[in-house]
Order: structure tokens, then sequence, then C-alpha cells
């Protein structure tokens, strides 16, 4: 991730290289005002090239100053106009720079040692000579100089001054243009004894000339001030100027000395100045396709993309509940039935037939196998016509009182015609019973089970909330759950008062890192705005669109509120040393002011002198909200 540094218009390069120094990441992105210093020729910035490879970082320059942007590329820097033409190949570029900087120092530096080896000569070969005969030169006589009214002593031993009269003299008389005038015509041999101090005795080393000099003449002017004198001196006549002989003009004039003086500080010491400016925040709203994929690992600002990764959580619930639905059960009629055969063929009857009541439509089936027999002959000696029957046991196919049935009610008998084979009971048919029982109901389990789905779901949103930390949100979109393991006792049907259900529930969910969609939602509110802006504050909806395989595509939809960006110091060095009408023309011109107030002091100077000070140090500009 880069990290923005703000150049001032005036900031030095070492000030600069500093920053770069503190920057954490690798990557460092220069935002340089137009006229900023650093632009001002192609030296600055191959200086600061220097610095940037010395660092180790990358860096990239914004600004849209025609000027640096080419001064830039021969300085081996890449330098573009707005933040957002910033993209993966600008810092590969950026790369090649450094490298191409770096192997270039090396080969200068190489070929400075080649060269250097070369020409080494033995040092014993230099002529020693001039020192030699600096050192026999005579030592210059010590005297006294007097430089603006302040007596100095130069030269051999200064305690001679105590003694020697006519050397003093000689000193008085010197000063400080004659001191020029002598430097100026120094011989060669005293240039080379001054050369040499080496080892030297200092004490008797001197820049003045043995020759006496005309005495500086003195000048006075017409009210006895004498140029010459120390500056206490000068005060002392002051005074006695305005104190003596009681002349009421003196005083006027000492009066108007004092008030030219104090204008004059406040018009170029006094003066300070105060801008309050008024920018105006607006709410933001976007919307943006990103794409949410788990096999990248890194985000790509140009493409929309941003890393993602699956996250899972498993837990299980059980729960007893009472069983409220109802069963009925009870006994199976069962009795006797004749079934007659009207044919003239024996009928045989499976087990399990089916008996149909012709008067209620209850049925029963046979309780055994049996052959009826056909019909006697009408010619039959001993039973003429007998139609042939045979006794069969029933049972009723459900339990209930409704299948006891009283004697003498027909039946068909499945899968043959009434007139070739029916049956009758000639006793009742008794015992069914009607019993209803508490059992566990198909609605008793799904209810247990959506209840406990539900807590499980609930409990799994926080688990993958944890899961994915705090510094990862949270696609709830992309969570899916499903249940793994389900078992009730008893089940359903069963006979019980209560009953116990264990639910195993899996989620699944996408998550990617809050700093990637924030990084990126910045450059999405940054590229959507033609001001510069600082992001206040701003959140974001996902809703996603569709799965493409490892892609997760995402509708990001930002909402927030960003400020118009207006740097002070750049403020301070447009309007320093201004007058009002000349700072507001500036003011006006900055398309992020919404309003300002301008304060400037003293107050007392009338409006047409009154002027923003030409120190930084003495402008303080706020920035507020409308």
């Amino acid at each position: 991730m880069s990290e923005k540094i703000f150049v001032d218009l005036d900031e030095e390069i070492i000030f600069i290289a500093e920053k770069i120094k503190n920057v954490e990441g690798g990557k460092v992105i220069l935002i340089v005002p137009d006229r900023a210093a650093l632009l001002g020729s192609v030296v600055s910035l191959k200086l600061l090239s220097s610095e940037i490879a010395k660092s180790g970082k990358l860096a990239i320059l914004v600004t849209k100053d025609e000027v640096g942007l080419k001064l830039a590329k021969n300085a081996k820097l890449v330098a573009v106009e707005q933040v957002s033409e910033i993209n993966k190949e600008k810092w590969e570029q950026a790369s090649r720079f450094k490298e191409e900087f770096v192997e270039g120092r090396e080969n200068v530096k190489r070929e400075l040692i080649s060269e250097r080896e070369e020409k080494k000569e033995p040092l014993e070969s230099e002529d020693t000579s001039s020192t030699k005969e600096v050192a026999t030169e005579s030592k210059i006589a010590p005297k006294k100089v007097d430089l603006g009214g302040f007596e100095m002593v130069a030269g051999g031993d200064i305690a001679q001054f105590e003694t020697d009269e006519e050397t003093e003299a000689l000193g008085q008389s010197e000063t400080a243009g004659d001191v020029d005038e002598e430097k100026r015509t120094l011989s060669w041999s005293e240039k080379k004894e001054r050369a040499g101090l080496v080892g030297k005795d200092l004490s008797t080393y001197s820049y003045m000339s043995r020759a006496p000099k005309k005495k500086k003449e003195v000048r006075e002017d017409k009210r006895g001030f004498s140029l010459s004198e120390s500056f206490t001196g000068a005060i002392d006549n002051v005074k006695k100027f305005f104190t003596s002989g009681g002349n009421k003009p003196k005083i006027f004039i000492g009066v108007g000395v004092v008030l030219l003086l104090f204008f004059i500080l406040s018009y170029f010491v006094f003066p300070r100045g105060r801008v309050i400016i008024k920018v105006e925040s607006k709410d933001i709203e976007l919307e943006e396709q990103v794409v949410a994929d788990t096999a990248v690992t890194t985000l790509d600002i140009e493409a929309l993309t941003i890393p993602a990764k699956m996250i899972e959580s498993s837990k299980d619930r059980s729960e007893s509940a009472d069983a409220t639905g109802e069963k009925e059960t009870g006994e199976k009629a069962s009795g006797q039935v004749t079934l007659f055969n009207m044919t003239e063929s024996d009928v045989r009857v499976v087990a399990g037939t089916t008996l149909e009541s012709v008067e209620s439509g209850l049925k029963y089936k046979t309780a055994g196998e049996v052959v009826v027999p056909a019909k006697k002959p009408d010619d039959d000696p001993e039973s003429p016509g007998l139609i042939g029957n045979i006794d069969v046991g029933v049972v009723a196919d459900s339990f209930g009182e409704e299948y006891n049935v009283s004697g003498k009610k027909e039946f068909r008998v499945q899968g043959y015609d009434v007139e070739n084979l029916y049956g009758k009971n000639f006793n009742n048919i008794t015992g069914g019973t009607t019993v209803k029982k508490k059992v566990v109901s198909q609605q008793d389990y799904d209810t247990l089970k959506d209840s406990l789905v539900k807590q499980l779901e609930e409990d799994l949103l926080e688990s993958l909330k944890q899961e994915a930390g705090t510094s990862r949100e949270l696609l709830e979109d992309t969570i899916a759950y499903e249940v793994v393991n389900e078992d009730a006792s008893p089940g359903v049907d069963a006979e019980a008062d209560t009953f116990n259900l264990s639910i195993t529930v899996k989620a699944t969910a996408l998550s990617f890192l809050k700093e990637d969609v924030d990084n990126l939602a910045q450059v999405l509110v940054e590229q959507n705005n033609e001001q510069e802006v600082e992001v206040e504050e701003f959140e974001y909806k996902s809703q996603v669109l569709r799965t493409e395989g490892n892609q997760i595509y995402i509708t990001l939809s930002i909402t927030g509120v960003v400020t118009p960006s207006v740097n002070e110091d750049d403020v301070k060095v447009n309007i320093k040393g201004k007058n009002r009408g000349s700072a507001e023309e500036y003011l006006n011109g900055v398309n992020e002011i919404k309003s300002y107030e301008i304060e400037l002091s003293p107050t007392w100077l009338p409006s047409f002198l009154k002027h923003f000070p030409s120190s930084v140090n003495r402008i303080e500009v706020v920035v507020e909200k409308a």
C-alpha cells in the first residue's frame, strides 16, 4: 500500500528525503504543487532521485506543473498529473527508473576509482621548497588597529604595548580601510607565508603592514554627533540633545521620531494575518461492480478485484419438546362368513382374499384358504340343486367398532361376481375397538427442527464474524447453511409424551480484508470527484450478483461525506506579503473554498496599508466546515 506525502512550495530536499525515509511502506506518492522549488531544476530532481534510491523505496510524483513533468523524466522519476493515473505499470516503471539510476551511479563510481588509481604518483616528489622559504620569513611587528571604534592588537608580543609608546601610537593611527588596502597589495612571499601557518607561532603573525598610514579624519555633523563614537556615547548625546535648554521644538521632534519609528514597526514588524476558510462538505453516493476472487492474493485496483477467503464453521444443538399428535388405534373385528358357490365347478379362495360388505363397503380379509364346492345338479338323487357352500374366518382390514357387524349381511368376494360366488355371515362379527393415543406428529418434528436450525444459524453467523475478525468483512449474502445431521428419539408417529431432536448445521461464507475495500472505495471516491477531497466518513454495502467459479461478482454501494481539501501551507505562501485585495483575488480563485474571512493586524493601521506579513510563520490559516 502506498502512502501520500504533501510537499510544500519551498520545502528543501533534505526534509522531503527525511519524510520518505520515515514512511513504513515501500511505495510513496509525492504530491507536489505547481511552481514548487523542487521542480525548479533537473539537478534538484536528480538529488531527490538519489535520496529515493538510497531509501530503498519506490516513489511517483503527482503534479500539474508542465516543466516539472518534463524534468522528472530526465531525473529518472515517474511523474503524473493525477493520483488516479497511478497503476501497476507506473510502479513497474518507477522500479525500472530506480534500477537504472542505481546502475548509472555505480558505473560512475567505478570509472572514477579506475581513473584515480591510474593517476597516483609518489608523494615524495612534491616540492617542499616553498614551505622552507615561508618558514624563514621574518616575523611581522605587532600593532593596534581601529575597527569601527574597537581597538584590536595583531602580531607579536602583546606585552610590548604596555611600555612601547611609539608602537602604540603607530597602531592607533591605522584603520580597517588601511588593512583592506594592504591585503590587496600583498607580495607573493607574504601570501606564501600566510598559506603556511601550520606549525607557526600565530602570536607573531599579522595581516597588517609595518608602514605607517594616514590618521583617519573624524567627521562631525552640525549637531555635534561624533560618528566614530561608540553606540553608548551616541545614546548619551541624544539624551543631552533633548534635555538641554528646555526647547519645546526639540520635544516635538522627539515625539515625531518615536511615532515614525512606531509606524515603521507597525508596517514591517508587527503585522499578523489570519484567514478563516469555509469549505462545504457534501454527501456522496456511488455504485460500482467489483469482483471478490478466492484465487488472488493481492488487491488489483485497476481491475476492481479484491482477494477473498472462504471461511466455515459447524455447530450442533439438541432439545426436547412435547408430543402433541393424536393417533387412533384398537382391536380389529373378526368372525365367520359362509361362502356360496353358484357355479358347477369348485372355487378355491386363498387366504387374504378381500370380502367387501355390500351394505357398508367395509372390507375384511379371509383368515385361511378354503375350497367352495360346486352347486349340485338338479337331477342329483341326494341333494338336487344344492348350492355349494363353506364357512371361512374373516378379520377386519382395520380396527374400530364400525367393523362389528350383526348377522345375515352379504359380502362380495374380490374377483368374482355375486351371481357366481358371494358370502354371508350368519353370526355376528365382533371385537372391533377404537382407542386414541398421543404420538409424535410430523408437525411436532418440523416445528422443533425449524427452531433449532434458526438458533444454530444465529450462532453460526456470530461464529463466522469471529472467524473473520476485525480486519475482515464478512459477505453475509454468500453465507450458506447446511443441515448435515438430524436425529429424533422417538421418531414421527411413535407413541410418546415427549421426544428429543439433535441437529448439526454447517455454514460457509466469503470474506475480504476491510483495508482492501477501504482503499478501493477511497480510489473510487477520488475518481468520481473533480476536486481534491478528503473522505471524512463513508460506509459501503455489498450485494452478491452472481458466482462464477472462484469469482463472486458484487455490487459495492458507497455512501459517505467528503470535504474539499485545502492545503494551508499553499494558502500561506500565496498570500504572504499581499494586501487584502490581492489576497481576496487569490482566495476567490480557489475552487475548494466556499467563503472566507480575513483578519489583519495591527488594527490601527489604515485599511490601504494593512497587509499580510512576509513571513508565513506570522500567518494563521484555519479551515472550517461551512
